[in-house]
């Protein structure tokens, strides 16, 4: 966690098979007061990661499959360009 903006960076690498050692990420913050997630930062950006954040906010899937799916989202958007 970085204290001051209180985010958890989450990264990846050996998504992109033309380039194992890019970096993928995306910051996660939780909102105290809304008991909210919030995601930004997200490198590359991603089409699907505003709905995935919003079924994690709406409990549809719980952190460890988000975490997942953006995983999938960034393996998904090297194969598709």
């Amino acid at each position: 966690f970085h204290k001051e903006k209180q985010s958890l960076k989450i990264s990846f690498t050996l998504i992109d098979p033309n380039d194992i050692d890019k970096l993928f990420s995306f910051h996660v913050t939780l909102d105290s007061k809304t008991e909210e997630y919030k995601i930004s930062k997200v490198d590359p950006v991603l089409k699907a990661a505003d709905l995935l954040t919003q079924s994690l906010n709406e409990k549809k899937i719980n952190f460890a499959m988000f975490v997942r799916k953006m995983r999938q989202e960034f393996v998904n958007s090297c194969t598709n360009s």
